[in-house]
């Protein structure tokens, strides 16, 4: 039986398919038309930055907004020290703090400048760095605004030279650009609500519970607030029937 929350509610797989339900529409919706938005900007070629410094104004630091950081907190830190051994000076563009303490390092470059290997040399420096001091991100990123190339560790401490996701802001679909939002302040909805979907047995699916009822309790969406209170009976109603 898969099972689904949806704003305090427990759900089944058929309900989920209901495209006109407003609640779930409202909340899944939001941030995907906040990216539609930013791309709208970005394939707009007269408002093409041609600084690094401008990029990661008009179009990284709006990203890092979207993805539920807070740009002016200390989750958000700017030439983060990544010095190790006999290099000084090393330093990423962006070293972004999320919710569970895991980070994610950016290396940002001009929107007009092509991503090549070079660029992911040096932020591969910068992984193996942070992860020697015991500061391992768990991505690392490396962006012109435009692409996106994420990379995970390959081996300890190495960073593989070759990204396992690549996301392209002029040109990717919705269901493209929606993978971005794994990497936000906290997981996405959508995340959550797939680790439910996906529960092999009672312990993956009290597990994933937990978490979609932690999430749904420190929402600010009002909508989600109201219903949230009938969220633990349903779910021990559903974990009687597993």
């Amino acid at each position: 039986m898969q099972l689904f929350i949806r704003h305090g509610h427990v759900i089944t797989h058929s309900d989920k398919e209901n495209k006109n339900n407003f609640f779930w529409r409202v909340v899944k919706m939001s941030q995907l038309e906040e990216l539609k938005e930013l791309q709208n900007k970005i394939r707009n070629k007269e408002l093409m930055p041609n600084t690094e410094e401008a990029t990661k104004q008009w179009f990284i630091l709006p990203m890092f907004q979207i993805l539920g950081y807070d740009i002016f907190s200390e989750n958000v830190i700017s030439e983060y020290g990544a010095d190790f051994g006999n290099k000084k000076g090393e330093r990423v563009d962006y070293c972004l703090r999320r919710k569970d303490d895991t980070s994610i390092i950016v290396e940002c470059k001009d929107a007009n400048a092509k991503l090549s290997n070079i660029h992911v040399r040096q932020l591969a420096v910068y992984y193996h760095n942070l992860s020697a001091q015991n500061e391992k991100p768990e991505f690392a990123i490396l962006t012109n605004g435009v692409e996106y190339q994420v990379f995970k560790e390959a081996k300890e401490n190495i960073m593989s030279d070759t990204p396992f996701l690549t996301i392209n802001m002029t040109t990717d679909e919705d269901y493209q650009l929606k993978k971005i939002l794994d990497f936000g302040f906290e997981k996405s909805e959508e995340t959550i609500l797939e680790a439910v979907d996906t529960a092999k047995d009672f312990e993956e699916l009290n597990s994933a519970m937990e978490e979609a009822e932690d999430y749904y309790n420190n929402t600010d969406n009002q909508d989600v607030m109201h219903q949230v209170s009938s969220l633990t009976e349903k779910i021990a109603y559903y974990r009687d029937l597993l």
